[in-house]
Protein backbone atom coordinates (compact mmCIF):
# COMPACT_ATOMS: atom_id res chain seq x y z
CA UNK A 1 0.00 0.00 0.00
CA UNK A 2 2.87 2.37 0.79
CA UNK A 3 4.51 1.61 -2.53
CA UNK A 4 1.27 2.34 -4.38
CA UNK A 5 0.90 5.63 -2.52
CA UNK A 6 4.47 6.68 -3.34
CA UNK A 7 3.89 5.85 -7.00
CA UNK A 8 0.69 7.90 -7.02
CA UNK A 9 -1.53 4.91 -7.84
CA UNK A 10 -4.17 5.62 -5.21
CA UNK A 11 -7.05 5.28 -7.65
CA UNK A 12 -6.26 1.71 -8.73
CA UNK A 13 -8.07 -1.49 -7.87
CA UNK A 14 -5.00 -2.83 -6.06
CA UNK A 15 -5.03 0.16 -3.72
CA UNK A 16 -8.73 -0.37 -2.98
CA UNK A 17 -8.02 -4.02 -2.12
CA UNK A 18 -5.25 -2.94 0.25
CA UNK A 19 -7.63 -0.53 1.97
CA UNK A 20 -10.16 -3.34 2.42
CA UNK A 21 -7.46 -5.55 4.03
CA UNK A 22 -6.44 -3.02 6.71
CA UNK A 23 -9.30 -3.54 9.21
CA UNK A 24 -8.78 -7.30 9.37
CA UNK A 25 -5.27 -6.91 10.77
CA UNK A 26 -6.62 -4.60 13.43
CA UNK A 27 -9.39 -7.04 14.32
CA UNK A 28 -6.85 -9.85 14.64
CA UNK A 29 -5.12 -8.11 17.56
CA UNK A 30 -8.32 -7.37 19.48
CA UNK A 31 -9.12 -10.77 21.09
CA UNK A 32 -5.71 -11.21 22.77
CA UNK A 33 -5.68 -7.61 23.99
CA UNK A 34 -9.27 -7.82 25.19
CA UNK A 35 -8.44 -11.07 27.01
CA UNK A 36 -5.33 -9.65 28.65
CA UNK A 37 -7.15 -6.56 29.89
CA UNK A 38 -10.52 -7.95 30.93
CA UNK A 39 -9.43 -11.51 31.67
CA UNK A 40 -6.90 -10.54 34.33
CA UNK A 41 -9.29 -8.59 36.48
CA UNK A 42 -12.36 -10.75 35.82
CA UNK A 43 -10.41 -13.97 36.36
CA UNK A 44 -8.84 -12.76 39.59
CA UNK A 45 -12.12 -11.38 40.90
CA UNK A 46 -14.08 -14.50 39.98
CA UNK A 47 -11.38 -16.76 41.38
CA UNK A 48 -11.25 -14.86 44.65
CA UNK A 49 -15.02 -15.04 45.00
CA UNK A 50 -14.99 -18.79 44.29
CA UNK A 51 -12.18 -19.25 46.78
CA UNK A 52 -14.26 -17.74 49.55
CA UNK A 53 -16.39 -20.88 49.54
CA UNK A 54 -14.81 -22.98 52.29
CA UNK A 55 -16.35 -26.23 51.05
CA UNK A 56 -14.00 -26.39 48.04
CA UNK A 57 -10.84 -26.58 50.12
CA UNK A 58 -8.61 -23.93 48.54
CA UNK A 59 -7.83 -20.36 49.52
CA UNK A 60 -9.12 -17.23 47.86
CA UNK A 61 -5.53 -16.37 46.93
CA UNK A 62 -4.99 -19.67 45.10
CA UNK A 63 -8.31 -19.32 43.31
CA UNK A 64 -7.52 -15.72 42.31
CA UNK A 65 -4.11 -16.78 40.98
CA UNK A 66 -5.72 -19.56 38.96
CA UNK A 67 -8.30 -17.07 37.70
CA UNK A 68 -5.55 -14.72 36.55
CA UNK A 69 -4.03 -17.55 34.49
CA UNK A 70 -7.24 -18.96 33.04
CA UNK A 71 -9.21 -15.70 32.76
CA UNK A 72 -7.28 -13.98 29.95
CA UNK A 73 -7.30 -17.03 27.71
CA UNK A 74 -11.00 -17.77 28.20
CA UNK A 75 -12.07 -14.14 27.76
CA UNK A 76 -9.87 -13.87 24.66
CA UNK A 77 -11.52 -16.92 23.12
CA UNK A 78 -14.97 -15.50 23.83
CA UNK A 79 -13.91 -12.19 22.24
CA UNK A 80 -12.45 -14.03 19.24
CA UNK A 81 -15.62 -16.05 18.68
CA UNK A 82 -17.72 -12.91 19.02
CA UNK A 83 -15.61 -11.03 16.50
CA UNK A 84 -15.61 -13.99 14.11
CA UNK A 85 -19.39 -13.94 14.22
CA UNK A 86 -19.89 -10.17 13.90
CA UNK A 87 -17.03 -8.81 11.75
CA UNK A 88 -17.88 -8.10 8.12
CA UNK A 89 -15.55 -9.91 5.74
CA UNK A 90 -15.25 -8.74 2.14
CA UNK A 91 -17.92 -10.55 0.11
CA UNK A 92 -15.67 -10.45 -2.96
CA UNK A 93 -13.25 -12.93 -1.39
CA UNK A 94 -13.65 -16.66 -1.99
CA UNK A 95 -15.57 -18.62 0.64
CA UNK A 96 -12.43 -20.49 1.71
CA UNK A 97 -10.61 -17.21 2.47
CA UNK A 98 -13.58 -15.78 4.37
CA UNK A 99 -13.85 -18.93 6.52
CA UNK A 100 -10.08 -18.95 7.08
CA UNK A 101 -10.20 -15.36 8.31
CA UNK A 102 -13.04 -16.09 10.68
CA UNK A 103 -11.15 -19.13 11.97
CA UNK A 104 -8.03 -17.03 12.44
CA UNK A 105 -10.02 -14.61 14.60
CA UNK A 106 -11.12 -17.51 16.81
CA UNK A 107 -7.61 -18.94 17.28
CA UNK A 108 -5.84 -15.58 17.58
CA UNK A 109 -5.77 -15.85 21.42
CA UNK A 110 -3.29 -18.71 20.99
CA UNK A 111 -0.80 -16.07 19.83
CA UNK A 112 -0.62 -14.79 23.42
CA UNK A 113 1.61 -17.66 24.52
CA UNK A 114 4.38 -17.34 21.89
CA UNK A 115 4.27 -13.54 22.12
CA UNK A 116 4.64 -13.64 25.91
CA UNK A 117 7.45 -16.21 25.64
CA UNK A 118 9.28 -13.98 23.15
CA UNK A 119 8.92 -10.94 25.41
CA UNK A 120 10.15 -12.80 28.49
CA UNK A 121 13.17 -14.18 26.63
CA UNK A 122 14.01 -10.74 25.31
CA UNK A 123 13.84 -9.16 28.78
CA UNK A 124 16.03 -11.91 30.23
CA UNK A 125 18.61 -11.45 27.48
CA UNK A 126 18.75 -7.71 28.01
CA UNK A 127 19.41 -8.21 31.71
CA UNK A 128 22.34 -10.49 30.98
CA UNK A 129 20.65 -13.81 31.67
CA UNK A 130 20.38 -16.70 29.23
Amino acid sequence: MDALTREGKTDTEAFERCLAEVPFGNYLALPPLFGLFHGVWLGALGGALCGLNTDWGFSAFAAAALGMVVGPISIAFVAGMTLAWTVEVDKGLPLRVRLARRGLLVVSPLFIVPAAWYCVRRVVRRRGGA
